[in-house]
């Protein structure tokens, strides 16, 4: 528990309060990666970490992009589909790599 002063009062703020963040934004960037490739997870990975991802499913998901760039394997819908699968981690994404894909 955080105490914070709000109008006047002392208030107890939970640390479990929702962050600031935009799914569909972590979507569209995953989704980025997938249309356009390895080139594109070239410069984003550049700027982004999985830290920066708000979603637990979206830093897994990036965190599977990025070992299969550094193994130079392609990076596709394909590819990390089936790379999650053998790291057993589909479960952890709870579908969202197919609303990924859809961007």
């Amino acid at each position: 528990m955080l105490r914070n002063f709000i109008g006047g009062k002392m208030m107890n703020i939970d640390r479990a309060q929702v962050l600031p963040h935009s799914d569909e934004m972590e979507m569209a960037c995953l989704g980025s990666v997938l249309v356009n490739g390895n080139e594109m997870f070239r410069e984003v990975k550049s700027v982004l970490k999985p830290h920066h991802f708000y979603q637990e499913k979206h830093q897994i998901i990036f965190k599977e992009m990025n070992n299969l760039f550094s193994k130079n394997d392609p990076i596709n819908t394909v590819t990390l589909i089936e790379n999650l699968k053998n790291n057993e981690l589909i479960k952890k994404c709870d579908g969202s790599y197919y609303r990924a894909i859809r961007i």
